[in-house]
């Protein structure tokens, strides 16, 4: 198996701590991944993604929390002039655009992607105009995870947010790289100690219907 599940435990933590606004089981949650080895990439990327999912004021408070725990990250990445890895200016334009595209058509199976954008361009066609260079090209397309990573973490930031259409494609995305019904089972399980265990009951038959 290419994917770690102590690493999938972890960012599915980071994900739902951080989308329910709990932002000390968020810093609990890197401090817990820090001491079983998981990358700090992956942690810093699961905030990145925070920004297009769940908002800007989300994504502060959890890049604060990884900060406490990591507080060199950045200085260590960049060197003393902290930088964006992918500049607005310079890849917003094309590159992010291009990316998106190659990512969103690979990413569902069949026609599923085409009838998304279908649906959202008939009831607000700034969402699917906006989504495809914004959240796949500008953030599945970072470096540091997998893309069934990547589809861990958005997946767990939805699925606190009410959002019943939407958590079930992307736990669906989540299959389709190749994390099983029985993983994701599996994750759901170690999300005690930040979800209830009937909010944990419920999204696992969500899993079973699917």
């Amino acid at each position: 198996m290419t994917h770690e599940i102590n690493d999938l435990y972890t960012l599915a933590k980071i994900a739902v701590a951080s989308s329910l606004g709990n932002f000390d089981d968020v810093e609990k949650a890197i401090r817990e991944g820090k001491k079983n080895n998981v990358p700090a990439v992956k942690m810093y990327e699961a905030v990145v993604h925070l920004i297009t999912h769940a908002g800007y004021p989300k994504a502060v408070n959890a890049a604060r929390s990884f900060a406490n725990v990591f507080p060199d990250y950045i200085k260590e990445r960049d060197g003393d002039k902290p930088k964006a890895l992918e500049k607005w200016s310079e890849f917003a334009q094309s590159i992010w655009s291009e990316r998106g595209h190659a990512i969103y058509n690979g990413h569902w199976k069949g026609d599923a992607g085409a009838k998304i954008m279908e649906e959202l361009n008939k009831i607000c066609p700034e969402i699917p105009d906006w989504v495809i260079p914004d959240a796949y090209g500008r953030i599945y397309g970072r470096p540091g995870l997998s893309m069934a990573e990547h589809e861990t973490v958005v997946s767990f930031i939805v699925c606190p947010q009410g959002a019943p259409k939407e958590m079930s494609l992307h736990f669906q995305g989540l299959v389709d790289q190749g994390i099983t019904k029985e993983m994701i089972v599996d994750i759901l399980q170690n999300l005690d100690d930040v979800m209830s265990k009937k909010e944990i009951a419920e999204l696992i038959e969500v899993i079973k219907s699917m």
